[in-house]
């Protein structure tokens, strides 16, 4: 049976999550088939593909995906990937809105979570505010998106986590992202597995025989 790693909140180009390589040693040091990019791998707000394209951690995940599965599941911030699946260097990489597993008799939904916010943070206004706030951060330092994701209450978000099992329930299981932050939290069949943000929370999921573990780095 395969064992699969997901990742999730990388923001590959946005500056302030450049400080991967943490991240480059573990894909190294684990053992795994499967590799799984649980959406806003890269930062299409705030980088151009060919910059991402360059960072260590974008070509380590290509170096991997010519020995073993690997498979993009978009995000808000890497939801236009598409228009680039021609590349050479994307070539071994499926890129998919959600992703179904079946393990050990269990389903699995793989799906980056920003599908239940009003706008799907998809909106010009958010990514402007996304590129003023990268602005204020290069000159000053200070970082408000940061400081207003983590002033969104446990109670909003976790009522942001029941609406995707309420929408995809159907599952035994939803694996997701989005909100930076590690959560769980389950609705009678299904169990909803949040995993935070590779980069910020430092976590990551290991789905091994039909198992879900929370790993940090």
């Amino acid at each position: 049976m395969a064992k699969s790693i997901i990742i999730s909140d990388l923001h590959v180009g946005d500056p302030r999550y450049a400080h991967n390589s943490f991240i480059v040693e573990m894909l190294r040091a684990e053992h795994f088939d499967r590799l799984i990019l649980s959406g806003d791998f890269a930062d299409l707000w705030l980088s151009g593909y060919k910059r991402i394209s360059t960072d260590q951690l974008f070509k380590e995940v290509v170096e991997l995906s010519r020995t073993k599965e690997v498979i993009w599941v978009r995000g808000n911030h890497d939801w236009d990937i598409d228009q680039y699946k021609n590349k050479v260097e994307l070539q071994h990489i499926k890129i998919v809105s959600r992703l179904y597993l079946k393990e050990q008799n269990k389903s699995i939904l793989i799906i980056h979570g920003h599908q239940v916010y009003s706008t799907k943070n998809r909106s010009w206004v958010i990514k402007l505010a996304a590129k003023l706030n990268r602005f204020v951060w290069k000159y000053t330092g200070l970082d408000v998106q940061g400081i207003l994701l983590d002033k969104q209450s446990n109670g909003y978000l976790q009522s942001k986590r029941r609406e995707l099992l309420n929408k995809f329930g159907d599952q035994d299981y939803i694996i997701s992202g989005h909100t930076h932050k590690i959560a769980y939290c389950e609705n009678g069949k299904t169990k909803l597995f949040d995993v935070g943000s590779t980069y910020a929370t430092q976590s990551y999921i290991v789905v091994e025989d039909g198992n879900i573990s929370l790993q940090i780095i």
